[in-house]
């Protein structure tokens, strides 16, 4: 790399009590999902809300503007081109265009009505009542759509929002990426509601000791590549992966004594999230390219290790005689051929986050036509219930009774996280094509997986996407790392093929 300047140290410095202060706010939300104390719920909100209020002065510091165009200036003079320095100065001037751009009163006008929808959408869910919530969305899209206005004004709205969770995109080219694989998935679906063939669950009932299922899922999780050295898994309401950056990554599940495909599958989706946290370039922590590329590239990772190895016939052929061993009687007359089919079924569900891998794009791709539609005027807030329905029968042939089993089922649009859905389905695509260019590399890669061996994939994924952070835009990693750019066709053929087998169709 180009010998460091004064200008680019400085930064470099000032970026890293920002990323250190967002580590320590990262420990406290941890805690607060999983050890703290009821007692103290209100005297974290304090201690958040001062943090909160340091990060953002520290990051919308006018110094910053001062030190880029100083180093911008230090770069042309000499004529010096440095892949490292340009990506981090990208990383961050996109980032702080964005939060400086906005003003303070916008951003607290947000902040207090998001709170407030929050609030309503959890009586509303409770109630069945959309009305009690639907004045609140509507606010929270027209300063959604101000803030917007404020970061580009030449823009989509829309597309401002989407870019928060994924550079690189536009909503109109995820909506051409979407619209094939939507219909390809409601052909799918509706040929496997025709089949003959149908899995037995029954075989997947039974009573597993939590206990065991902890130390089965630890042993799960440190075969995949977790390094409780840098990490440790915990118990919360909702699974998630956080904590305080690479050397102290945080993952949680949940139990359920009748089923421990849940807590299991939980278990190895954040160790993929873990692993990318891990895997990132320690030469340059604290700096913005030490970071993982996008939400969608993040979620990849998680996918990968869920789907492509959680979900193979390898994974399983090694797992499940371990898992009768552990759970005896349970699962004692599951055969491996009934138990993939099993775990493997296809069946609309009205509820998003049960879905299973080919009906839940579909959830995805509904969310994300209602809010498109929603930046771009097209329909209007009140519309949502019935649109929602519409869809839910046009593509899944269900259509919910309640409104708690449809359009507020979902807290994302209570905190104002519009543009956020459409990164699960770019995840499950960028999964599919990155797991084509590893078989590629390494025709017999799932082989491992019936040994518990794990390195040679988790060595493929460090040095061809965890160790390069964002120093490449998500379009030119994904094309650089598969050799095409980002395409729902090999997603779906997959699920055709995986899924067409099993129900032979």
């Amino acid at each position: 790399m180009t010998e460091i300047s004064a200008s680019y140290s400085e930064l470099l410095e000032r970026l890293k009590e920002v990323e250190v202060l967002g580590e320590v706010m990262g420990i406290l939300s941890w805690d607060q999902e999983t050890m703290m104390p009821k007692g103290a719920n209100d005297a974290r909100g304090l201690q958040k809300s001062l943090l909160s209020g340091m990060l953002h002065e520290k990051f919308t510091d006018k110094i910053f503007a001062d030190l880029i165009t100083r180093i911008r200036s230090e770069l042309k003079s000499k004529n010096i081109t440095d892949q490292i320095i340009e990506a981090n100065l990208r990383e961050f001037s996109r980032s702080y265009n964005r939060q400086t751009k906005v003003p303070k009163d916008l951003v607290e006008q947000i902040s207090l009505v998001e709170t407030q929808a929050h609030a309503a959408w959890v009586e509303a869910r409770e109630k069945d009542q959309f009305a009690l919530f639907a004045p609140f969305l509507e606010k929270l899209v027209a300063l959604k759509k101000k803030e917007s206005h404020c970061i580009d004004a030449a823009r989509s709205p829309y597309d401002v929002q989407l870019e928060g969770y994924e550079v690189g995109l536009n909503s109109d080219t995820i909506a051409k990426i979407f619209s094939p694989l939507k219909d390809g998935l409601i052909d799918l679906i509706r040929k496997i509601s025709s089949s003959k063939s149908k899995p037995n669950t029954e075989i997947l009932k039974g009573r597993f000791d939590i206990s065991k299922q902890k130390e089965f899922c630890q042993d799960i999780a440190g075969s995949l590549g977790f390094n409780s050295d840098c990490g440790r898994m915990d118990q919360s309401v909702h699974p998630f992966c956080g904590g305080g950056g690479m050397t102290d990554v945080r993952i949680t599940t949940r139990f359920n004594e009748d089923d421990f495909l849940s807590c299991l599958f939980a278990v190895i989706h954040e160790t993929g999230h873990a692993l990318y946290e891990q895997g990132l370039p320690k030469n340059l922590r604290y700096q913005p390219i030490c970071s993982a590329r996008s939400m969608a590239v993040h979620e990849s990772q998680s996918l990968l290790w869920e789907k492509q190895v959680g979900l193979s016939r390898e994974f399983w052929t090694y797992y499940l005689p371990r898992a009768k061993e552990t759970f005896d009687p349970a699962l004692r007359n599951a055969s491996l051929d009934d138990f993939m089919f099993a775990i493997s079924e296809v069946a609309a569900s009205f509820i998003r986050v049960d879905a299973d891998e080919v009906t839940y794009p579909l959830h995805v791709i509904l969310r994300f036509e209602i809010e498109k539609d929603l930046f771009e005027g097209k329909i209007e807030v009140s519309d949502i219930p019935q649109i929602w329905n519409k869809r839910m029968h046009e593509y899944l042939r269900i259509t919910p009774a309640t409104n708690r089993d449809g359009c507020l089922q979902d807290v994302h649009w209570s905190l104002g996280l519009f543009g956020y859905f459409p990164t699960y389905n770019l995840g499950a695509i960028y999964a599919s094509q990155i797991f084509h260019a590893i078989e590629r590399d390494n025709p017999k890669i799932k082989d491992d997986f019936s040994k518990n061996q794990f390195a040679p994939l988790r060595k493929w994924l460090r040095v061809n996407l965890h160790e390069k952070g964002s120093i490449l835009e998500t379009p030119a990693l994904i094309l650089e790392i598969t050799g095409q750019a980002l395409d729902a066709e090999i997603h779906l053929k997959r699920l055709q093929k995986k899924y067409g087998d099993y129900y032979g169709v």
